[in-house]
């Protein structure tokens, strides 16, 4: 069964760096909600985003139940491989979301997008860094297995 998005506001998605910038300025209504999941993670897949950049500056209100489904769409994308980070909340958003008692644990966010970009690409970095280490050391291993073969075969030689 195929949903007709057709009448559904589309949210803007652009890519920067494997980042994907998603800049929310509408309501996220059920069917916006569900558009955007669909868009989203097809996107996440088809470019092998390392990140998901939520700006929600455009939002003045964000009820439980819209919050909940947001929540559901970063999970989907954390699970893809992609670092979701909430950019732009206000200061009233987060207050109600406090007062709500929404699931916030384990989200990051951050004040400006910038940021959330710097932040994803930092991880990036030192995941780069950790996978760059751990083959170098597996090399040295290898090299040194190499070395006791041969010096263990040179002596029974002997």
């Amino acid at each position: 069964m195929t949903t007709d998005f057709q009448d559904v506001p589309r949210i803007a998605m652009q890519v920067t760096r494997g980042i994907i910038v998603a800049s929310i300025q509408t309501d996220l209504t059920v069917p916006v909600l569900a558009r955007f999941q669909n868009e989203l993670l097809a996107f996440i897949h088809r470019i092998g985003a390392c990140g998901v950049v939520f700006d929600l500056s455009g939002i003045d209100i964000l009820d439980s139940v819209e919050f909940h489904g947001l929540r559901k769409v970063l999970d989907i994308a954390s699970m893809l491989g992609a670092r979701p980070v909430i950019s732009g909340l206000n200061p009233g958003i987060v207050s109600s979301l406090v007062v709500m008692n929404a699931d916030i644990d384990g989200l990051e966010a951050t004040l400006q997008t910038e940021d959330a970009i710097a932040l994803i690409r930092e991880s990036q970095e030192e995941h780069i860094v950790i996978e760059t280490d751990a083959e170098e050391n597996k090399h040295d291993q290898e090299k040194e297995s190499q070395n006791f073969t041969h010096e263990t075969m040179t002596d029974q030689n002997k």
